[in-house]
């Protein structure tokens, strides 16, 4: 065998090796560099925690989406706290829970997410930020853990009173099992105890159609009129919704994204930046 093929083995064994050492034992396809993998019982949970100093932030996504959409916010959070993302089970780098098709309920998000945070480490009281589902599951993970709060920002959330929540995906989604546990996750919110009396904001989207939301921008910059989603009807629903997350709290705070749809995280990452800043600094 030549000098150039033995160089070539020992390149590429080294390469694989080294890929090995860096790699997460518990998730071999995640590379160290980006999270790790916690073992919270039935499963591993990919978290990814940014930032040294500071209160702890928890992100907590939509239904089917992973950290990553937080990824415009974090690194600005994680300026001035601890700001944490990570993966549901069944989503992204996390494991799949044994029964693809068993439904997934905010009860057992909580109660995972509360294990991850103890597992890591992860010092309370949390600020909780949640999105569209995640925030129905941040309000149960409050609910369950009131001691362990001391804020929670509701990104354009979920309510465990509307009665529309979108069609069931098809079952090969990763969101199958969380759309198919949405009603169920309502009930347990509604059965759950009280929601403490900590400082909330609500950020609510204005946008919810088909139209360019930097469209519907410029239109109510100009004109002041108001968007809507599919229909006017459907807007005012909503509307009425966030209200209702705004009074879960005496010490709330409730913001129109005017121009934003229903990822604000990704719209207008400032302004969920600007009220997790606000709650760290002691309230409104």
């Amino acid at each position: 065998m030549s000098k150039f093929w033995v160089r070539l083995l020992c390149f590429v064994l080294l390469a694989s090796l080294t890929k090995t050492l860096l790699a997460d034992p518990k998730c071999p396809n995640v590379p160290k560099s980006i999270g790790q993998c916690v073992d919270v019982g039935a499963y591993q949970l990919f978290v990814n925690v940014q930032g040294n100093t500071g209160p702890v932030v928890v992100f907590e996504s939509g239904r089917g989406n992973t950290g990553d959409t937080w990824n415009q916010v974090v690194p600005l959070v994680a300026q001035f706290a601890r700001a944490v993302t990570y993966d549901r089970v069944n989503l992204g780098y996390s494991q799949s829970q044994p029964d693809a098709n068993s439904l997934v309920t905010a009860k057992q998000i909580a109660e995972n997410l509360h294990a991850l945070l103890h597992a890591e480490k992860l010092v309370p009281p949390y600020i909780l930020v949640g999105h569209s589902d995640g925030g129905l599951y941040i309000q149960m993970f409050a609910r369950l853990y009131p001691k362990e709060v001391s804020g929670a920002v509701f990104i354009d959330a979920a309510s465990p009173n509307q009665a529309f929540s979108g069609s069931l995906p098809p079952k090969t989604d990763p969101a199958y099992c969380e759309a198919l546990g949405f009603k169920t996750s309502q009930a347990q919110v509604k059965q759950a105890p009280p929601f403490p009396h900590i400082p909330i904001i609500v950020l609510t989207a204005s946008y919810h159609g088909s139209m360019n939301p930097s469209a519907i921008f410029h239109m109510i910059s100009e004109t002041g009129q108001s968007v809507t989603m599919t229909e006017k009807k459907d807007q005012y629903l909503w509307e009425g919704y966030q209200n209702q997350l705004a009074k879960l709290s005496p010490n709330s705070m409730h913001i129109y994204a005017y121009g934003s749809d229903h990822y604000i995280q990704k719209f207008q990452p400032n302004l969920v930046v600007d009220a997790v800043y606000t709650l760290i600094k002691g309230g409104h």
